[in-house]
């Protein structure tokens, strides 16, 4: 007896059988918690990209509810930037007294990536990783 083989859409049409009895998540949103990690591109004198790293979220059923999450986690992402603002500057400490101790230039070695920084959004579809074109352009 052969494997039965599923085109995409009756998959699709079973998935919808089965969840036939599902409802419309209203007009809500999600409350996502994202991080924007710069990255040095030494193009043309030197720029950074930023990905956007999804690292929470959570859908809410009303505007309402979804804002008064916002609010709150806003909190914890500014928590977050400064943190990660004091680990970056003594990271670049570090770096550079290396440098000092060993008789290099302090800008030998190339430039550092940024500080992350951290942001709340409210989004209506499930939240996704972006990443910078790492290719010049």
């Amino acid at each position: 007896m052969g494997r039965q083989v599923i085109s995409d859409d009756s998959l699709q049409d079973a998935f919808n059988e089965v969840c036939k009895e599902a409802k419309e998540p209203g007009p809500g949103a999600y409350v996502v918690l994202r991080e924007q990690v710069p990255t040095y591109m030494p193009w043309e004198g030197g720029t950074y990209i930023h990905d956007s790293m999804v690292h929470a979220y959570q859908w809410f059923g009303t505007a309402e509810l979804a804002e008064a999450a916002r609010e709150a986690v806003l909190k914890l992402a500014k928590e977050k930037t400064d943190e990660a603002r004091e680990e970056h500057g003594r990271q670049c400490l570090a770096e550079l007294e290396f440098r000092e101790d060993r008789g290099f230039e302090p800008d030998w070695g190339g430039d550092t990536n940024g500080p992350s920084e951290f942001s709340v959004s409210l989004e209506t579809d499930i939240p996704t990783h972006h990443y910078a074109s790492r290719t010049y352009e």
